[in-house]
């Protein structure tokens, strides 16, 4: 349903992870797009490579999460708890991370321009060091 949500068909919904507890899920390549996962628990879940595109992960646990590579372009990351994440190659261009809590996340080389850091920078940079901008 999700999928015909995307492509704009009648009668389709957008799917919703809000709440759940998917703790060490594989979603690997995962076509998350514009998926609502308000307030779940993604704790040390695979999502390399996971398509997150503008996905609402507000309040979402992602400690120790898989997110190499993952495109969070857009992504509503407010509140969310990164400690530990992996998120080496990440797309986080235009991501809202105010409010989210980056902890020890293993970050580098990550897209970030126009992302609203936690500090409530906005950056224009195309690829950097997320921890040179946030120390």
């Amino acid at each position: 349903m999700h999928q015909k949500f995307l492509a704009g068909e009648e009668g389709s919904e957008r799917a919703s992870l809000s709440g759940e507890r998917l703790q060490n899920a594989s979603l690997a390549n995962a076509n998350l797009k514009e998926v609502h996962v308000r307030g779940a628990d993604l704790e040390r879940a695979n999502l390399q490579k996971a398509n997150l595109e503008g996905a609402d992960l507000r309040k979402v646990n992602l400690c120790g999460a898989d997110l190499r590579g993952a495109n969070l372009s857009g992504a509503d990351l407010w509140g969310a708890l990164l400690l530990c994440a992996h998120l080496d190659g990440a797309n986080l261009t235009g991501a809202r991370l105010k409010g989210a809590d980056l902890g020890i996340a293993a970050i580098d080389q990550v897209f970030i321009e126009g992302a609203i850091m936690p500090d409530g920078k906005v950056f224009d940079s195309d690829l950097h060091n997320l921890w040179e901008l946030i120390e």
